[in-house]
């Protein structure tokens, strides 16, 4: 359950979140450092991450671009057994 990464930004409030485990309630926020707050679900597990003042801490140059890079899938990463070098 809850695998799709959500980035949203407010500029209003100018707050960033970052929800890493989407469909997975957060029951607690704590606060790593003044403005920034990770939530954690019932286990403590990491749901996502606030960040306030993203404009003083982050810059515009890092609000106005997102890159998404993707973890290769395993079978990327290993080639299949013909493929492989005997050593």
């Amino acid at each position: 359950m809850g695998n799709t990464v959500r980035i949203t930004y407010d500029r209003y409030a100018d707050a960033l979140y970052v929800l890493l485990r989407d469909g997975v309630k957060a029951r607690r926020g704590v606060e790593v450092v003044e403005g920034v707050t990770v939530d954690l679900d019932a286990d403590g597990a990491i749901v996502g991450f606030e960040v306030l003042e993203a404009r003083a801490r982050l810059g515009d140059a890092a609000l106005s671009t997102i890159s998404i890079e993707a973890l290769p899938e395993p079978e990327e990463i290993i080639p299949p057994p013909e493929e492989r070098i005997a050593v």
